[in-house]
């Protein structure tokens, strides 16, 4: 078979998640030791088996639950395919669903080999439906395994229903039985492990069928047979055998804040791809696979992780499109909803394809009646780990008459880099910008120079961004610190009669000011560099700013709160935005609503005009579910991090807006920001 030589399967090094379930099992292993040791006597050779089991199954688990962090792009809950030539390297997997059996590839685990009471290296069973190549069609925390495990006496240890069958097995052959014959094979196969590949000289009870079928197929699945648990020597079968669940995964998954947002931003993108399209253009549920299949096709994903992401949790998806308008969680005009199905509760079932589709088995009780009278819909906004089971909605009113709305996503052809055009990257398949540091005093800019209507409106926008370095030293809160590696960035409006313009200062966040003939501008800056020119804090912040200015003292001083009571917010730790080891993707909304009174206390855009000539300027800096920017976030259970009432100059009653950057340059660790999933509305 074709050998798989990435070189990311040769790595040495586990994650730090994996170092630390290894020290748990460590922890585990010198329990068993010091309890031996008060009873008087040594580890048995069945010990040392079972610690080797428990420390494999612990690796396997840390490697299906970092799988993304070292295979970007992906979900996570792969794991490796077995090691078929003894050199501790997993290799080639066969056919999609189809699971196999070989040596634990400890190599590509990061681990020493380990081995059982008897000194031989441990085997492994993968499930085709968990493998990480080639991948099945659908994986995630519903996908079954395809092994029963019962010892020689047909006691059931593994595989009770078919939602509780193993993805893996870790097998420990112990000493040969009658007729096995363990010959080492010659170099250059020869490994740390010695002896050969022929699972027939090792195993008893683990036989594959020559074509085992994918799980929901209704074929049989593989039966594998260990020894009794109470006896292990004096029979035809001494395999030691431990299980592996897909639940005992996704418990470590769950847990992960990455997974949290993956769910968000697959609800929030599918939910702005279909705020994109008229009321009227909105796909009608299609009959089967729970609504979803028109949805699918005009939404495919954004990114390769975004499609990933579609693929592998499809099935929990449901979309609807009532007859008549409702309401989502108190937003009304609601004229499509979409659903995301939590952890499978008791009762239902989501093994067959006929299963799958039935919303009953992915919806609760309160949810699937909702699902069945159109509406109004009450559910849970964001994924809890706390309460996996809980069911997830999103409201789908299509894009109003009169409404204006641009996006990386669908525009990107339409935003065009200006000043130091060096210092900005447009990837068109991930629809996302990376900024880095020009190569003079300007700074890199990006921008859209097609009107957006502002005075009378309320525009909503919404962007990631992710810093290119970590700066945790000392210097990174020391004012004036040459030795930084950037000043920040910004998203400013501009006059829309501005045409394309050029890009400020790189001391000022390539900003335009009033010294650059730009006398009106509203500008959110994300600052990461402390300058006393600014009045800046030594903390990386955030803020509200108006006409160019980056000068703090002009508009007041920044707030620690975060909680909306002030136009800029200090964050705490002081080096937020570039953590390390590397800097993490943060979130930011903002909401514009025009037409208000001079508290902005009260705001009705369509009624903009003097004295109700205000602007309430809301961001939010690290939301959850805050990427669908058809609705306004409820401001109570989620209160902006800084806001602003501001008289709107008559100049910015239609405006253009742009990402500007100001990053140092000249050194090899010069600061950078790749903004993605940007989308701006006007309506």
């Amino acid at each position: 078979m074709a050998r798989r030589d990435f070189p990311f399967r040769r790595t040495q090094r586990g994650s730090a998640l994996l170092i630390l379930a290894l020290l748990l099992v460590g922890i585990i292993a010198g329990s068993l030791l010091m309890q031996s040791a008060g009873a008087s006597r040594p580890l048995s050779r069945d010990d040392i088996s079972q610690i080797a089991l428990r420390q494999a199954k612990e690796a396997l688990i840390g490697f299906a639950a970092t799988y993304r962090d070292t295979h970007p792009d992906q979900v996570f809950g792969y794991l490796p395919c077995p090691d078929s030539d003894n050199d501790g390297i997993a290799d080639s997997c066969g056919t999609t669903d189809t699971p196999l059996l070989g040596r634990l590839p400890w190599k590509t685990l990061g681990i020493a080999p380990l081995r059982d009471g008897n000194g031989e290296c441990l085997w492994y069973a993968v499930s085709g439906s968990s493998k990480d190549a080639p991948k099945t069609a659908s994986m995630n925390w519903d996908t079954s395994g395809q092994f029963i495990v019962r010892d020689v006496d047909q006691t059931l240890l593994a595989g009770a229903s078919d939602d509780a069958r193993a993805v893996a097995v870790i097998l420990a052959p112990d000493a040969a039985m009658p007729g096995q014959a363990r010959t080492p094979v010659s170099a250059p196969q020869a490994s740390a492990c010695g002896g050969n590949n022929s699972a027939g000289d090792y195993l008893e009870g683990a036989t594959f069928p020559a074509t085992p079928l994918p799980p929901g197929s209704g074929a049989a699945p593989v039966t594998i047979t260990v020894a009794r648990a109470a006896r292990r020597s004096h029979e035809s079968n001494n395999d030691r055998g431990l299980a592996l669940g897909n639940a005992e995964i996704f418990t470590r998954i769950k847990a992960r804040a990455d997974f949290r947002q993956d769910i968000a931003s697959m609800l929030n993108e599918l939910a702005a791809c279909l705020n994109k399209l008229p009321p009227a253009a909105l796909p009608a549920a299609s009959p089967d696979n729970k609504g979803m299949d028109a949805v699918l096709a005009l939404c495919p994903g954004s990114s390769p992780l975004k499609a990933a992401l579609l693929a592998n949790w499809r099935d929990n998806l449901l979309y609807a499109r009532p007859a008549q308008a409702t309401s989502v969680n108190g937003i009304t005009g609601c004229r499509g909803v979409l659903f995301f199905g939590g952890e499978r509760r008791r009762g239902q079932l989501r093994e067959t394809l006929a299963q799958r589709r039935d919303a009953s088995n992915y919806l609760d009780d309160e949810h699937l009646a909702q699902w069945q009278a159109g509406g109004p819909f009450v559910a849970a906004s964001d994924y809890d780990p706390a309460a996996p089971a809980n069911d997830l909605v999103r409201c789908v009113t299509g894009l109003p008459v009169a409404a204006t709305q641009f996006s990386f996503a669908s525009d990107l052809e339409r935003f065009a880099s200006s000043g130091e055009m060096a210092g900005t990257r447009l990837d068109g398949a991930t629809a996302s910008v990376s900024l880095v540091g020009a190569a003079s005093g300007r700074g890199s800019c990006l921008w859209l120079a097609t009107p957006i209507p502002l005075a009378g409106k309320t525009l909503r926008g919404y962007y990631d961004f992710r810093f290119r370095f970590a700066d945790t030293s000392a210097l990174a809160t020391t004012p004036d610190n040459n030795d930084g590696r950037g000043n920040g960035f910004a998203l400013q409006l501009l006059p829309a009669d501005s045409g394309l313009p050029g890009c400020g200062q790189s001391a000022h966040m390539g900003a335009l000011r009033p010294s650059d003939g730009w006398l009106s501008s509203l500008l959110i800056e994300t600052d990461v560099r402390p300058q006393r020119a600014d009045d800046d804090p030594m903390e990386n912040h955030t803020a509200i700013m108006i006409n160019g200015l980056t000068e703090h003292a002009k508009f007041g001083t920044l707030s620690l709160v975060c909680n909306g009571s002030s136009s800029g917010c200090r964050h705490r730790p002081a080096n937020i935005f570039e953590e390390s080891p590397t800097p993490l993707t943060h979130r930011q909304r903002l909401e514009i609503h025009t037409g208000c009174d001079a508290t902005c206390g009260n705001c009705q855009p369509a009624r903009h005009s003097p004295p109700n000539d205000y602007a309430r300027i809301s961001v939010w800096v690290d939301c959850t579910a805050c990427a669908d920017t058809s609705v306004d976030l409820p401001r109570t259970p989620t209160p902006p991090t800084l806001s602003r009432c501001q008289r709107l100059d008559s100049r910015l009653n239609t405006v253009i807006a742009g990402f500007t950057t100001g990053f140092l340059v000249g050194q090899n660790t010069a600061q950078g920001v790749t903004l993605a999933n940007f989308i701006l509305r006007s309506e």
